[in-house]
């Protein structure tokens, strides 16, 4: 899904088996573990010598709290290696993002512990790796627009079927709450931290790169000047959503 898009690289873990085990009738005491291939697959293969979680590249040594740990502990190209590393795969992930959605009706779920970023032993940026593929949801209007089959075994679950509050609601989640909150601002901030800059001019960039999407997708995809996320309280079986004014990146 990422012809004609600026996309370095990125590949993915393949899933190679799942053990479950349940300790009780309850379905939801049942407990599981996913093992993955550890060689990533994609179209475009790429050698990383290092492949490393983003939430990595924030994570505070409980020591030094004041130093980035993988910064201290493994970078061994300079900081400016990893910070223009950083920037490119900001461009990457948005613009895989949308390429996905837009091209095959895909919508991908994205947290900082489900991208590995990998590097080359010189340091050098080589593209973004996913390592869990449970919550992508199947756009079924995009999908129609793009002539793609829209019959899957799955439905309803993670599938968005017509266009209505709950479609806006749910794009707005997966990218205004998870990709924007989770992913591409606590990279910024670790960019900031690592330059002792200000990323504006940057967020401006992404921010223009999101609006040719948005303006490339056929059908309308955000409703208007809010966006949707799960408020701060302890999720259980229940999953609320509230609304706020002013999404950072569109």
């Amino acid at each position: 899904a990422n012809e004609n898009a600026n996309i370095r690289a990125f590949l993915l873990l393949e899933h190679t088996l799942l053990l479950c085990r349940s300790v009780s009738e309850d379905p939801a005491n049942a407990r599981g573990m996913v093992i993955r291939d550890g060689c990533p697959l994609g179209a475009r293969p790429f050698h990383a010598e290092i492949l490393v979680p983003l939430f990595s590249i924030w994570s505070k040594d409980t020591n030094t709290m004041e130093t980035f740990a993988f910064t201290k502990m493994h970078w061994r190209a300079g900081t400016q290696r990893l910070v223009d590393g950083l920037i490119n795969f900001l461009n990457d992930i948005v613009d895989w993002y949308f390429s996905l959605l837009l091209k095959r009706g895909l919508q991908q779920e994205l947290n900082a512990q489900n991208i590995l970023i990998g590097f080359s032993d010189s340091g050098e940026y080589s593209g973004f790796v996913l390592r869990d593929f449970s919550s992508i949801e199947k756009d079924i209007p995009l999908r129609e627009k793009n002539g793609l089959t829209t019959n899957f075994r799955s439905a309803p679950y993670k599938v968005l079927s017509e266009i209505n509050d709950y479609y806006y609601l749910r794009h707005s989640f997966a990218f205004d709450f998870k990709l924007t909150h989770y992913v591409i601002m606590p990279t910024l901030l670790a960019i900031e931290a690592l330059t002792s800059k200000d990323t504006k001019s940057l967020l401006k960039q992404l921010k223009s790169k999101v609006k040719m999407w948005i303006n490339l997708a056929p059908l309308q995809l955000f409703q208007g000047n809010v966006w949707f996320r799960h408020p701060q309280v302890i999720l259980t079986e229940s999953r609320p959503y509230e609304q706020v004014a002013d999404p950072i990146l569109r």
